[in-house]
């Protein structure tokens, strides 16, 4: 005999379980997050600090304090600098020391004491040439003075100040002279004493909250499910019973406006009219079949498929998002025919998510790739495009996407016979996106969109890591267009090196453009030496090379490409 268990003792059990196993976890769970946003908040702070002071900091003075030993008039006001950076921002300690010899280094500047660290611990600050030695507590210290990068942790110590144990985080920034050599680094130390006590008080504060609301929760839950769910379902129950066994026309009588209502309701209405319903779906399918996808009806200002005719076309101002794996072709040369479409469904699944959440259309699909519009702003082409290439990389054997973006006029229509239809779309533009894309790898990038499309987005240079990649030439319009490498969707390493090589690049392309191509040769050699993996620098460098010394610079078609 089986023994009936309700919704009452199921929600009960589940309840009981869920707030003892809260209570059981909490601690666990919040401490570990409290620690990790406070730790990365204190990070953010030490390291924005500790770049701000470097920043200010002349490292060829600095290379000479350490050679001198000479508090000069300069040192005076360097140090100033100093004190006022540590006034304002509240750290503790706030230094800069040189290296001497290995392990060992000596004291350039160190920040006035607060008068509350006075009173603490006495004045101890460290003057020019006072000698100390590099022991384990300055590990990411010698990590910024080999690689020449801020400090990518904190380091953590606890020591005694005065009579108090306290709680020190340390971040470090490189101090570079005039030829970019680290010769000192800036130190930087918060105060965290407090954040365990804060963390303890925090955790208890949100277990207590959890658990009363809980408790509530479960109490109004309970009545709710009495009053409103129960009795209704089971008469829905019996109305699903009867439909199964098709008997259509049932009416279930509940009442209330609330969401078991709604169901009832419509539970009435699809009781009556599902063999409408049927037959209707069956003669929609019976047409669907022409026409993909549904949501072009819609730009052709049609109700839908029953509504399209052969011939219909209108014109709108689209944007053009062309996608594929830049390696596709030579990644599948291996595969059997079931691997191969099954690498392309992996990628395109991957993909169209994001295309759909972005309000996109899929115009075609081709090998691992596809054409999607965009009758919105080129924000959501590009917010698309970021989101697909972050998710895509390493796909199925599969190791670098790229995707093409451009906005236009572009005619769409419907061609075909009675008998077979299709939506079609001709534009410029598309074919414009589709070289772009096939130009990414080209130029080391993911992601090429055209000035058009770009001069859209509001914010553009704001809220994206962009360079410029030079100027396309429309071969067939007559005009001049610029084309930029979006490389938020880059891998971490490519971007961090395309940011740190911008402004150099973008000065390289500059002067190729204004045919000043030893200068520009100049640029883009600076740039590879920092990002050897930079395409586009090397591609620009060998220009550089073929027309810095010719005789008819002033002839030289200054665009990298030509469509």
């Amino acid at each position: 005999m089986k023994i009936k268990f309700g919704l009452r003792p199921k929600f009960f059990i589940i309840f009981l379980v869920f707030i003892l196993a809260l209570s059981g976890i909490i601690s666990y769970v919040m401490r570990g997050s409290y620690e990790s946003t406070i730790i990365d908040r204190y990070y953010d702070h030490a390291v924005s600090i500790a770049r701000l002071a470097a920043s200010v900091m002349d490292g060829n003075r600095v290379k000479e304090y350490g050679e001198t030993r000479r508090v000069t008039e300069q040192y005076v006001d360097d140090l100033k600098q100093l004190n006022n950076i540590k006034e304002q921002t509240g750290v503790y300690y706030l230094y800069v020391m040189a290296p001497t010899e290995e392990g060992k280094g000596i004291y350039i500047f160190d920040a006035k004491l607060t008068q509350e660290q006075t009173e603490l611990i006495g004045d101890s600050a460290s003057w020019l040439g006072d000698e100390v030695e590099f022991g384990e507590d300055f590990g990411s210290a010698m990590a910024v003075l080999e690689t020449g990068e801020p400090s990518r942790e904190l380091d953590i110590t606890t020591t005694m100040q005065g009579e108090i144990r306290q709680t020190l985080a340390s971040a470090y920034a490189p101090v570079t002279d005039g030829e970019g050599n680290v010769v000192a680094f800036l130190g930087v130390d918060v105060n965290m004493t407090d954040v365990e006590l804060y963390i303890d008080e925090a955790t208890l504060q949100v277990q207590e909250i959890i658990a009363a609301v809980a408790l509530i929760c479960f109490v109004a839950l309970m009545l709710v499910m009495q009053i409103s769910v129960l009795g209704p379902v089971k008469k829905l129950k019996k109305a699903a019973e009867n439909l199964a066994d098709g008997i259509y026309g049932q009416v279930v009588h509940v009442r209330g406006r609330d969401e078991i209502g709604e169901i009832a309701r419509v539970f009435n209405r699809m009781s009556l009219n599902i063999q409408n319903h049927v037959t209707e779906i069956n003669t929609i399918n019976d047409v669907y079949h022409k026409y993909v996808p549904s949501r072009f009806f819609q730009l052709l200002r049609r109700e839908g498929v029953l509504d399209a005719r052969l011939g219909d076309q209108r014109q709108r101002e689209l944007t053009v998002l062309d996608f594929n794996m830049a390696d596709f072709d030579s990644s599948i040369r291996q595969m059997s025919s079931e691997e191969m479409f099954g690498s392309i469904n992996s990628i395109l699944q991957r993909a169209i998510p994001d295309v759909i959440r972005s309000e996109g259309i899929i115009e075609t699909f081709q090998d691992g790739g596809f054409t999607a519009l965009y009758p919105g702003d080129c924000e959501k082409a590009l917010t698309a495009a970021v989101s697909i290439c972050q998710n895509m990389a390493g796909t199925n054997g599969f190791h670098r996407c790229s995707a093409g973006i451009a906005r236009g006029s572009v005619m769409l229509g419907i061609v075909g016979d009675q008998e077979r239809m299709s939506l079609l779309s001709i534009s410029q533009e598309t074919a414009i996106a589709a070289f772009l894309r096939e130009l990414a790898p080209k130029y080391y990038a993911h992601i090429l969109i055209t000035g058009a499309a770009a001069s859209q987005i509001r914010d553009f240079f704001q809220f994206y890591h962009v360079r410029v990649i030079g100027y396309l030439n429309n071969t067939v319009t007559g005009r001049m267009e610029k084309i930029y490498d979006v490389y938020d969707g880059d891998g971490e390493e490519d971007r961090r090196r395309k940011d740190l090589t911008r402004e150099t690049f973008e000065r390289g392309v500059n002067l190729f453009c204004a045919r000043k191509f030893y200068e520009a040769r100049t640029a883009f050699i600076d740039v590879l030496k920092q990002f050897r993996r930079d395409a586009a620098a090397r591609e620009y460098l060998f220009l550089c090379n073929q027309y810095y010394q010719r005789d008819d610079q002033d002839q030289i078609d200054i665009c990298i490409e030509r469509f």
